[in-house]
């Protein structure tokens, strides 16, 4: 079948409740319904909507370790948060990442604390470790991840990172995309099982923006901005 582009509407919604950080809290935003599902407070009103178009390979899918086409993956970078980023200097810049040591061949990552994904529920290191499992068996990050042998949660907020040599950026290479480890339906908690909706069928995210949809079926990105 023949690929072709549609257009998704983005909504940039300025509110004065969440950071820039591309990691945000979502506790005041989300209340919970009596079948433990999150779904948004009636009592959050943004301040301004403002409707942007931007495109999206219809046939493919917003997962980042599922979609085949460079326009997804570069959607699925809105949703997603990583360790780190590279900067504009070449510089690792941390994301979910606080902080980091080597200790012989193991690279141990610390985490921030209290980070949330955009259904309300906690980001841990069982998830990056879930992530990095998923982006090592992904041809899109597979070769940033070649030196990686494994990694595992040591604790509550470290995940040790066994490499097979040394290279002075190695923590420039944790950019892959980290994901909610369980659950396939969407941030507001709608089913999204039918074909039709399969391309919105992805976990949950980090990144400023998250992915919803209204009464009307009409799915958008939402951007939280302080």
């Amino acid at each position: 079948m023949k690929n072709f582009k549609r257009a998704i509407s983005l909504i940039i919604v300025f509110s004065l409740l969440f950071s820039l950080s591309g990691c945000f809290n979502t506790s005041e935003m989300f209340a919970k319904h009596s079948n433990g599902k999150p779904v948004q407070n009636k009592d959050y009103q943004p301040v301004e909507d403002i409707n942007i178009n931007i495109p999206y390979i219809s046939n493919d899918s917003l997962n980042p370790y599922a979609a085949k086409s460079e326009t997804n993956h570069k959607l699925a970078t809105l949703i997603y948060d990583s360790l780190y980023a590279v900067g504009n200097d070449f510089q690792p810049v941390p994301l979910i990442a606080q902080s980091y040591k080597t200790e012989g061949n193991s690279l141990v990552v610390t985490i921030k604390n209290n980070l949330t994904f955009s259904d309300g529920s906690p980001l841990t290191v069982s998830d990056v470790v879930y992530s990095f499992n998923k982006a090592k068996s992904c041809e899109a990050y597979s070769d940033d991840l070649s030196n990686f042998d494994r990694a595992d949660a040591t604790n509550l907020s470290d995940i040790t990172f066994t490499f097979r040599s040394f290279e002075v950026d190695l923590v420039s290479l944790l950019t892959f995309p980290v994901m909610k480890g369980q659950g396939t339906e969407d941030d507001l908690g709608y089913s999204t099982s039918t074909d039709s909706d399969s391309i919105f069928t992805i976990p949950a995210g980090s990144g400023r923006y998250f992915l919803t949809k209204n009464k009307n079926n009409i799915y958008y990105l939402y951007m939280i901005l302080n």
